[in-house]
């Protein structure tokens, strides 16, 4: 069976390395790894993201650690602040997802490692740093924080990872945190 995370490496798709149509039904396998992407546009009501919750957080409890709310309701964050993940809907569907690698300044604990529901990419939280990133991705669309804390992203991705240093002379920086979107279309 195909590792979705080594074609993703390899062949780097839209959606991080799963061919999933926004609209196809998916299912969880827990066979195989599969990176988080595969939760974009799902609904707050899906099985998918309650399976993942499930598998990430080794128990039955599926309830966000906190929950927020924007311009009336229209965009809900579900925090689940003990496995370092954060998701955002837009109208009731998955939008985009966040992933922490980095408790410093935030109330949430590191992303799991180790388990079946990865970061896109082939990124390891626990390995790569800032250089390996742009190694694995080539040069990203932007960049920004000098001063404070450093970003890349990469557009065509759907990918944000913010890293823990505050200058772009600190190449070998860990990764913070990882924002992951259904990618651009184009160009």
């Amino acid at each position: 069976m195909t590792d979705p995370n080594k074609a993703a490496s390899n062949n780097i798709s839209h959606d991080g390395g799963l061919d999933v149509a926004p609209n196809e039904n998916v299912t969880y396998d827990t066979d195989t790894n599969a990176t988080v992407s595969f939760l974009l546009g799902k609904s707050k009501a899906s099985k998918d993201i309650k399976q993942t919750v499930t598998q990430l957080r080794g128990s039955e409890r599926t309830t966000p650690t906190s929950t927020k709310e924007f311009q009336n309701g229209e965009i809900t964050y579900e925090n689940y602040n003990d496995i370092g993940l954060s998701l955002e809907f837009l109208n009731e569907t998955v939008d985009c997802i966040h992933l922490y690698n980095e408790t410093k300044y935030t109330d949430f604990t590191p992303f799991p490692r180790g388990q079946r529901i990865v970061p896109p990419f082939d990124i390891d939280f626990a390995k790569d740093a800032a250089k390996d990133v742009v190694s694995k991705l080539g040069e990203p669309t932007s960049k920004g924080g000098t001063g404070v804390q450093i970003f890349i992203v990469y557009e065509m991705l759907g990918i944000k990872i913010s890293f823990n240093a505050n200058d772009w002379e600190q190449a070998g920086a860990s990764i913070h945190s990882m924002a992951v979107w259904k990618a651009s279309e184009g160009e």
